[in-house]
């Protein structure tokens, strides 16, 4: 989904799910066998294609094509807590930082 909804390279979509499931640049870098340089170019890359202004944003906008559509905060905390194993005040930070919040 996320691939066709935004014209992604493989590279890219591997980049873009491994940003779902890690907290840094770094990690992704560690997780694919990338260098951080690589991933930090990937990431700028998918923040121009998906018209991201941040990583967080970016974040929120991957959801959301994965899940089809923007959901109700409370659909979006289930999703949130069911996909990462969070607890329902982790996923609630999880969402307001998906959001742009800091």
């Amino acid at each position: 989904f996320i691939a066709s909804a935004y014209r992604l390279t493989p590279a890219e979509v591997r980049v873009a799910v491994a940003t779902l499931e890690e907290t840094t640049a770094e990690h992704v870098a560690a997780r694919l066998g990338l260098s951080p340089a690589t991933v930090r170019q990937r990431l700028r890359s998918l923040l121009r294609k998906t018209g991201a202004t941040r990583r967080s944003e970016l974040i929120g906008r991957l959801i959301d094509v994965v899940t089809g559509e923007h959901l109700p905060v409370g659909d979006r905390l289930a999703l949130v807590r069911q996909a990462f194993g969070l607890t329902l005040a982790e996923a609630r930070v999880a969402v307001l930082i998906a959001s742009g919040l800091t």
